[in-house]
């Protein structure tokens, strides 16, 4: 579901890169002025303890799409964004009385896992926008918004060795979709009258994803859950403007 969302973003970016112009376009008689851009951020996505706190990564570097319009004289805005994090892969060793992945490991025992972690999301988010006072130019904006996301996470735990002993690996898949509260708060500044830098600082409600359970064993005891995450993000964005 979130790649093929991701798909269609990616088609309406690269329509709007062709048919964006330098003016303002008209909504039933209003004014909006439609903008796109990309940015480079960076995920800290903690796991609750003893649920894949010492399994996973919790650190992350994506990219996130974002395409949206202003309106109400660009107070106000709608923007559609699409972010993923790549694979992200680790090997661990644990020594007795761990507890990995809600699965205690007793005395006596040692096991060596490898662990993958994957998280994507599409979002809508409605802005407001707050031009800094000292910029007589108007090219610096301030701004917030909330949303909603469609969020998927997926992290594998591979046991590979008991004992310092090899076995055929036994993979368990924690994978599950939600919609997840979001709030997005940033400032923007404008080179010219079309292209701007932007930096911006997303919370989302990933807290949503509690007790993900195995998809090898969906009443077994192995568990992960996710704590809410910050996303810190900076990039360039193209706009319409009023010249």
């Amino acid at each position: 579901m979130v790649r093929q969302l991701s798909s269609q973003l990616s088609t309406a970016l690269l329509f709007s890169i062709v048919s964006l112009n330098s003016h303002a376009a008209d909504f039933f008689g209003y004014p909006v002025f439609p903008y796109m851009g990309a940015d480079y951020q960076y995920r800290e996505q903690p796991f609750r303890e003893n649920f894949g706190d010492n399994a996973f990564e919790d650190q992350y570097n994506q990219f996130n799409l974002y395409l949206g319009m202003r309106f109400w004289e660009e107070y106000l805005g709608l923007e559609f964004n699409y972010s993923q994090a790549p694979n992200k892969s680790n090997t661990r060793q644990y020594s007795d009385q761990n507890i990995v992945n809600a699965v205690y490991i007793p005395p006596g025992n040692s096991e060596s896992h490898s662990f993958q972690s994957k998280f994507s999301s599409f979002g809508v988010s409605l802005l407001g926008f707050y031009p800094m006072p000292f910029d007589r130019l108007c090219r610096a904006d301030l701004f917030a918004g909330i949303g909603y996301s469609y969020a998927n996470s997926k992290q594998i735990d591979r046991l590979t060795a008991v004992n310092n002993v090899a076995i055929p690996a036994q993979t368990y898949t924690f994978d599950d979709s939600k919609s997840i509260l979001r709030f997005i708060v940033g400032m923007q500044y404008l080179l010219n009258h079309n292209i701007g830098i932007r930096s911006s600082i997303t919370w989302e409600d990933t807290s949503q994803f509690r007790e993900m359970r195995a998809q090898e064993m969906s009443h077994g005891p192995k568990r992960v859950a996710l704590k809410s995450h910050w996303t810190y993000g900076i990039g360039v964005f193209l706009r319409t403007s009023r010249v």
